[in-house]
C-alpha cells in the first residue's frame, strides 16, 4: 500500500469517539443525602475518640483533633451544608487534605467510591440553595437519584477558616 492510500484509510473511518471523562468519588451520607468528594483528597475513615473544642470558632467548626499525631479541624458537614449538628461522637469521620492541611469532615455515614461519568453531567437544579450552590462543583446523575459534587475549595478555602486570636 503506498501512502496516500494509507492517509485516506485513516480518514475514511470517520471522526474518532472519545469516551467521556470519568470522575472518580468517595461517596458520604449527610442527612439521608448522598454527595461525592473528590477520591483525590480523602485520606481515611475514623471515629473521633476527642475532640478540643475551640473558644469563638465558626459554628461549623467542631473543634480540633489529634489524627495520627496530627492535629486537624473537625467540620461539622451538617451546619456547613444549613442542617442541625448532631453529637461529634455520633458521627464518622471522613479525613481529607486540602493546600497541605489535614482535616476531619463529620458525616452521618459513608458510602462507598463511585465512577461518575461527564456524560452524567446535569445541569444544577434550580431549588438548590445559593449557599448549597456555593460548596457545589457540579451535579451528576447516578441510577435513581442524583450525587452532589462538593466544592473542597469552598468548603475547606481560607476564607472559610477562622482567624488567629
Amino acid at each position: 500500500m503506498n501512502r496516500p492510500e494509507i492517509e485516506r484509510s485513516r480518514t475514511s473511518r470517520g471522526p474518532q469517539k472519545s469516551e467521556p471523562e470519568r470522575i472518580v468519588v468517595f461517596t458520604v451520607i449527610i442527612d439521608g443525602e448522598r454527595f461525592g468528594l473528590p477520591i483525590n483528597c480523602v485520606r481515611t475513615i475514623f471515629r473521633p475518640n476527642a475532640i478540643t473544642e475551640v473558644p469563638l470558632a465558626p459554628a461549623r467548626m467542631i473543634g480540633l483533633i489529634n489524627l495520627r499525631g496530627h492535629v486537624v479541624t473537625a467540620i461539622c458537614m451538617r451546619t456547613a451544608l444549613g442542617l442541625p449538628r448532631r453529637n461529634a461522637s455520633d458521627s464518622l469521620m471522613v479525613a481529607v487534605e486540602h493546600d497541605g492541611e489535614g482535616f476531619a469532615l463529620a458525616v452521618d455515614n459513608v458510602g462507598d467510591v463511585a465512577e461518575l461519568s461527564e456524560a452524567d453531567r446535569i445541569s444544577m437544579p434550580a431549588m438548590i440553595s445559593p449557599s448549597r450552590r456555593a460548596m457545589t462543583t457540579a451535579v451528576y446523575r447516578m441510577q435513581n437519584s442524583i450525587i452532589p459534587l462538593l466544592n473542597i475549595e469552598v468548603l475547606l478555602g481560607a476564607e472559610n477558616q477562622p482567624v488567629a486570636a
